[in-house]
């Protein structure tokens, strides 16, 4: 295993099309860290630069510090997997695992130990005869892993390798790629535009958008304590609240449009630690962290939708133009209990350690 450093790295197509901006992120040894962020954000393009298939255009990556800008691929200790399986349809999973390594001349012994202790690892050992096409997506997914581990990389890149999958398959196949990490501890690089692939796979993430990085931390402490409104508004399930105002004497009073007679304005006492701040900004607030009082007839919201998810619904809440989910839990199994925008006027109550402020930019205020 060994470290990974981008240094201020970019990729210009040309002057109009700037992949990648500003990139300086550094991963530890046996790190695993994902690159998360919606299409066109740069991640692939930041993988790809690494394992040595785009070139840099300005900056400088190392691996175990030595710099690799201008290493072919091969040279460079890293094993990929990309969003295709891409194995060899002729050849059965033995011969798939081991094309590599007899590529690079290794002996017959070094292949066959190689090859059987990652299909042991893998839960591949009952299937080294068949062809891929009589495996299912999942296994071949975890072929398509196995062909990079034999090589034992200093480095193992992950193009959203569960993006084909169905949605029992990727829950099984993020446990199983976390099993592995814990396991063999190699540096892993992976990216995905999957939030819950990040959340949960991650020690650290990097949030991506337009080419920039937006915030490289702990997966959590992005999800409670976002750099900016992007990270706020792209990490979460409904994502977090974010609703423009005015901050004043240690109140937030949000600009309601519209709102006629009901409800009026939603004024909002702030935390002691953001009290002092004035001026135009955005509050932000998670779903989950939004309680709400029903039925109360001179409450300010209404009810505008509802999601029923089983073990809790997403509430869906206005005044005027302002917007707002509630996660709210049932009151237990064996109630027969529906919300509905027929109940009674909502209001909602916020602690404020709950509450994030962001600036006309787009940047936290003091999120600490």
């Amino acid at each position: 295993m060994a470290n990974v450093n981008f240094d201020n790295v970019w990729k210009k197509y040309d002057e109009d099309s700037i992949a990648v901006k500003e990139l300086s992120i550094q991963v530890n040894r046996g790190e695993f860290v994902v690159l998360v962020g919606p299409s066109g954000c740069g991640k692939t393009t930041s993988l790809r630069m690494l394992a040595g298939l785009e070139e840099i255009t300005d900056g400088t990556i190392s691996i175990g510090g030595a710099i690799v800008n201008d290493l072919a691929p091969k040279d460079r200790g890293v094993g990929m997997v990309f969003q295709s399986y891409a194995l060899y349809p002729h050849m059965n999973i033995r011969d798939n695992l081991s094309f590599g390594l007899r590529m690079q001349g290794m002996s017959n012994d070094q292949v066959s130990g190689r090859v059987v202790e990652a299909a042991e690892l893998l839960g591949l050992s009952e299937y080294l005869e068949r062809l891929p096409k009589h495996l299912s997506g999942g296994q071949r997914q975890r072929v398509a892993l196995g062909r990079a581990l034999v090589r034992q990389p200093a480095v193992l890149l992950m193009d959203e390798p569960l993006s084909n999958l169905d949605a029992k398959l990727r829950n099984q196949m993020r446990f199983e790629l976390r099993r592995l990490h814990e396991e063999l501890g190699t540096t892993t690089i992976y990216v995905t535009h999957d939030q819950i692939e990040a959340m949960t796979l991650a020690d650290r993430i990097v949030v991506m958008n337009e080419g920039r990085m937006q915030q490289f931390s702990e997966p959590l402490e992005a999800y409670h304590n976002p750099a900016n409104t992007f990270v706020a508004s792209f990490l979460g399930t409904p994502p977090m609240n974010l609703i423009y105002g005015e901050a004043m004497d240690g109140v937030f009073r949000a600009k309601v449009k519209n709102s006629g007679k009901e409800g009026g304005e939603l004024e909002i006492p702030l935390p002691e630690r953001l009290s002092n701040f004035s001026g135009d900004c955005t509050l932000g607030i998670r779903p989950e962290n939004v309680a709400l009082e029903i039925g109360k007839q001179d409450g300010k919201f209404s009810i505008s939708g509802s999601e029923q998810l089983g073990s809790e619904t997403i509430v869906h809440l206005k005044l005027g133009e302002v917007r707002i989910a509630a996660v709210w839990h049932r009151p237990g199994p064996d109630e027969n209990w529906r919300i509905t925008s027929r109940e009674n006027r909502v209001d909602i109550i916020i602690e404020g350690k709950d509450i994030r402020l962001f600036d006309n930019n787009g940047d936290a205020i003091n999120n600490e």
